[in-house]
Parts: C-alpha cells; sequence; structure tokens
C-alpha cells in the first residue's frame, strides 16, 4: 500500500485465480489483471465491496480492526447504522444490542439513523434556499469516493 490511500478491501493473491469476474463489476475499473493475478489500483478503488460480493474464490476480503484495538482511544462512540440491527435474531431488541455494544468497550453509542434524520431537515432547508442545481447529497462512502 502507498500509504496515501487507506482502502478496507484487500487481496489474497494466493486465492485469486485471475478470473476477471471482479473487473467486470468493478464500478471505478480500479482492478487489472497482471500476470495472472487482479491487482486493485489504489487510486480508483471506493471500497463499494463489490469484487469481495462477486469474487468466486474468496480472494477479496474487507479489513476490519479488532475489538482490542478500542484500548488505544481514550473515547469510543460506536454508530451502528439501521441495517447493523437485522443482523441479529428478533428475539434481540434494539435496546439490548446498544447495551452489548457499551458492554464490548464503547463509551458511547449515536445511531447513525438519528444522525440522518437531522441531515435530512438540514439537507430540505438548504435545497430550498439554493437554487443552483444539479445538487449531490450522499452518505454512502462508496459514493462519495466516486464523486
Amino acid at each position: 500500500m502507498s500509504g496515501r490511500y487507506f482502502h478496507s478491501v484487500r487481496l489474497l493473491e494466493d486465492k485469486c485465480k485471475g478470473c476477471t469476474n471482479c473487473i467486470k463489476r468493478c464500478p471505478t475499473e480500479a482492478i487489472r489483471v497482471r500476470d495472472g493475478k487482479a491487482i486493485i489500483m489504489e487510486n480508483r478503488c471506493i471500497d463499494c465491496g463489490e469484487c469481495i460480493r462477486i469474487c468466486p474464490n474468496n480472494a477479496k476480503v474487507a479489513v476490519s480492526d479488532a475489538l482490542d484495538c478500542l484500548k488505544n482511544y481514550k473515547f469510543n462512540i460506536a454508530l451502528p447504522a439501521p441495517a447493523f440491527y437485522g443482523q441479529f435474531d428478533p428475539k434481540f431488541k434494539r435496546e439490548q444490542i446498544l447495551h452489548s455494544l457499551l458492554e464490548l468497550g464503547f463509551d458511547y453509542v449515536f445511531e447513525v439513523a438519528f444522525a440522518a434524520e437531522a441531515v435530512a431537515v438540514a439537507i430540505k432547508d438548504f435545497i430550498s434556499r439554493t437554487p443552483v442545481r444539479p445538487l449531490i447529497s450522499q452518505a454512502c462512502p462508496a459514493v462519495v469516493g466516486l464523486i
């Protein structure tokens, strides 16, 4: 890695068969095959994860930190998105899941949905006062990277 970019998508070269599925599905054409193996062009990758989803050889993986990394920081905030709750059995209530995040070592939990609602109100106000078009508003980091 060049140090200029940090990407959550990594290529496991030993698993790559050079099949080109990832090349065909990458929205930014960030993947090439060289010497029979895929390479990810860091300056074009937007971390959308499409290559992870489509790879039949599991040669692309998402990188994340272990929970013990929390101890390296003075204050930790968990930002669960609405889709997070869908990963759990319905018998677990939202409050239980949020409390569990605190038990894991987070100091505070702020639900993304509440922030999204505040942003939506602010955007609506902004749009009503701004005649310039087009306007682009997107919270998805992959779309922001694409832009």
